[in-house]
């Protein structure tokens, strides 16, 4: 005989959601409180990049939660939106959890490099785009500048040349691969899983919308939402908790409670003053915005 299968009802699924709801918040509140009391700490070098990739994940996560109705609400209730802004949240999550990890000194400028020739090459190919040469001349130097730097780095040149070529051609902003970060900093075998479920719903195509229970088509509130969206705030709690505790632990090292961490007195080539190509804030730079 088949076990009868408890299906909860409405009033069981809002509570669920709220208090899923609820716990959210207060992790972002306790993130929001943690962005506060480092942003003007001196930093430098990763560390100053470091925090302002917690900002980032800190804005990210505030406007999911703003985003995200109270149970009882009868305003728009937009699954598409939550997706978009939870998988843009978990892999700012990811790209923060990569570069504040610790590592040695060369690894860790080949990851700031990789970094600011992605971004000068971006440069680049938006302002020819534009037909503004001038500008991406502006660029051009930099992109160069970095290939260089990259190509006598020890921890570089010690990596499979597949890897090193495409690096090398810009074709991203990071040494690992997005799967990669998963598998290293958010080691769980749902995460993937969840993460192709959020994107499903953001791609820019209508099928998605389309396809859904008619129900969420509304902007409603609906039995559905009130089941996928407290799984995924949880997720994300659990992903913000461990962040959230790396960063605090880069801020103690900063304050002279520990010893003396390397991801603070990195400094980073630059192609215009050849020293550090991140500024404290009130810091003058020579870099466009």
């Amino acid at each position: 005989m088949a076990t009868p299968v408890n299906i909860p009802d409405d009033n069981e699924l809002k509570v669920g959601y709220a208090n899923a709801l609820r716990d959210y918040r207060k992790t972002i509140a306790a993130v929001i409180e943690l962005h506060a009391k480092s942003r003007h700490l001196p930093m430098k070098g990763v560390a100053h990049l470091s925090r302002l990739m917690f900002a980032r994940l800190m804005l990210l996560g505030g406007n999911l939660s703003r985003l995200c109705p109270d149970a009882e609400s009868e305003g728009l209730w937009d699954f598409s939106s939550i997706a978009l802004l939870s998988r843009s949240l978990f892999e700012a999550i990811l790209f923060f959890r990569y570069f504040i990890d610790e590592t040695g000194l060369e690894e860790m400028r080949a990851r700031v490099h990789v970094l600011h020739l992605y971004d000068n090459n971006e440069r680049v190919r938006l302002f020819k785009k534009l037909g503004k040469n001038d500008e991406a001349a502006k660029f051009q130097g930099a992109v160069q500048h970095y290939r260089d730097i990259l190509k006598g780095n020890p921890f570089f040149e010690g990596l499979e040349v597949k890897r090193q070529k495409e690096l090398l051609n810009a074709s991203r902003a990071s040494l690992l691969t997005l799967s990669e970060m998963s598998d290293k900093y958010a080691n769980d075998e749902s995460t993937w899983v969840i993460h192709q479920l959020l994107s499903h719903y953001t791609h820019s195509h209508p099928l998605s919308f389309i396809r859904n229970d008619e129900s969420r088509r509304d902007g409603l509130a609906n039995r559905l939402d009130w089941m996928y969206i407290p799984g995924i705030l949880r997720w994300l709690i659990s992903l913000l908790e461990n962040a959230a505790k790396a960063y605090g632990d880069l801020r103690i090292g900063l304050q002279g409670d520990s010893p003396s961490d390397i991801r603070h007195e990195t400094t980073i080539s630059n192609p215009q003053e050849g020293v550090d190509d991140v500024h404290d804030p009130g810091q003058s730079s020579n870099e466009s915005n």
